[in-house]
């Protein structure tokens, strides 16, 4: 279900899409910045009681910027679903497994260094 939530089931490189569409189609960051914001290292760098660090000018010190998303975004690339088991799933819901993790197609998958 994450992977619909979040957009990286069927997701693909961006030399896939320029290979195969002659698009020039990035990754869909909505997952990475998810696992950026709120389960990692969050927006802003912290003391360890918790308070905000600032710059010398006063402004909160961002923990990570666009780049970091893209790059980040590049390692969910190639996800897609496992075909459904009859014997375990519904049978009229889709073909889909929603029981059995994702797989990598490594063809689709981003294998330039992030």
């Amino acid at each position: 279900k994450m992977g619909e939530q979040f957009n990286f089931a069927g997701s693909s490189s961006a030399r896939v899409s320029w290979d195969i569409k002659g698009l020039k189609v990035y990754p869909d960051e909505n997952y990475a910045r998810e696992i950026m914001q709120l389960y990692t290292i969050g927006l802003h760098e912290l003391h360890p009681d918790g308070t905000e660090k600032r710059n010398k000018h006063g402004h909160v010190i961002q923990t990570y910027n666009n780049w970091d998303i893209l790059s980040n975004a590049r390692v969910f690339t190639g996800f897609d679903y496992t075909a459904r088991r009859g014997n375990v799933e519904e049978l009229f819901r889709s073909e889909k497994s929603r029981q059995d993790p994702m797989r990598i197609h490594v063809d689709k998958h981003d294998f330039f260094p992030k």
